[in-house]
């Protein structure tokens, strides 16, 4: 589910995402609490890990046969107090999950990076940007997600990830044709109030609020 969110948001991504001279791309500031979330979800839903009120525990103490999710799974399992979903949302988006993701994406070829030689008013810069490689994965996840906001039978996993895509702000390039309010409404009468989406706006809020606190304004 987390690659397919990091697909979604990058394809979404007109222009693609500049890539810093640490070699890392500028990517949007919900994309890791979105990633965090679609893990979390993803370990729910093939039972490693189990919804106690609004906290998760972990039922499952082997590898599930993804090195990310073990690594989450695993972290989970050392925790010794119970924990909010929120709350390893947000621990989970401060280990920037997207840094993996892509590397992901790009041992699959489905990731391209190119430079872009752009002229100011003083000097001219080269400006490194990476894109999506169109396979097709993208449109048949949109084809989902679609299918479901029309109330089609749709599966957990499509559920999650279309309440999640939301939370994060990454649906809005695709269904343009509802306005931001059609759209929410839409998604809550569809998956609900999903427990995902809302650890993810709280990730998301508490990464706010630290920006506030440390510039002054968003």
């Amino acid at each position: 589910m987390a690659d397919e969110l990091l697909r979604l948001a990058l394809c979404g991504a007109g222009d693609g995402w500049v890539v810093g001279e640490d070699g890392r791309p500028r990517v949007p500031s919900g994309l890791d609490p979105g990633l965090a979330g679609a893990l979390l979800a993803e370990l729910v839903i093939i039972g490693a890990l189990r919804r106690d009120g609004e906290c998760l525990r972990a039922v499952r103490q082997g590898p599930v046969g993804d090195a990310v999710l073990d690594a989450v799974l695993a972290r989970v399992s050392r925790e010794t107090r119970p924990r909010t979903a929120t709350w390893w949302a947000i621990r989970l988006a401060g280990d920037t999950p997207h840094v993996a993701g892509l590397a992901g994406l790009r041992r699959q070829g489905g990731v391209t990076e190119y430079e872009q030689r752009v002229r100011g008013l003083l000097r001219t810069r080269t400006v490194r940007r990476c894109f999506a490689v169109e396979n097709g994965a993208e449109e048949a996840i949109v084809r989902r997600l679609r299918a479901a906001l029309d109330g089609e039978r749709s599966d957990d996993r499509t559920l999650a990830l279309l309440a999640i895509a939301h939370a994060c702000r990454v649906d809005r390039a695709y269904f343009r044709d509802l306005s931001r309010r059609a759209l929410k409404t839409r998604v809550r009468e569809v998956a609900g109030d999903h427990w995902a989406a809302k650890a993810v706006a709280g990730a998301i809020n508490d990464a706010e609020v630290l920006y506030v606190a440390a510039n002054g304004s968003l």
